[in-house]
């Protein structure tokens, strides 16, 4: 499988470690349903793709979201 097309889920508890987010960045958030993959979140985001893969792998470092 490639890393794009792992699929990413909010982890419990996200709520309270997304109070500092931007517009676009909650949209993208957002989108995150446990079914999408990151690949199609990458075509969707309406952001550069840099800047999705950036959040992508903030948010697991950081814990809202896991694979």
């Amino acid at each position: 499988m490639r890393e794009v097309d792992r699929v990413p889920q909010l982890t419990t508890g996200w709520e309270s470690k997304a109070d500092a987010l931007s517009p676009e960045q909650g949209f993208l958030l957002s989108r995150i349903d446990g079914y999408t993959p990151w690949s199609t979140l990458r075509s969707i985001a309406g952001l550069p793709t840099e800047q999705v893969d950036r959040c992508i792998e903030d948010w697991v470092r950081d814990g809202l979201i896991q694979w």
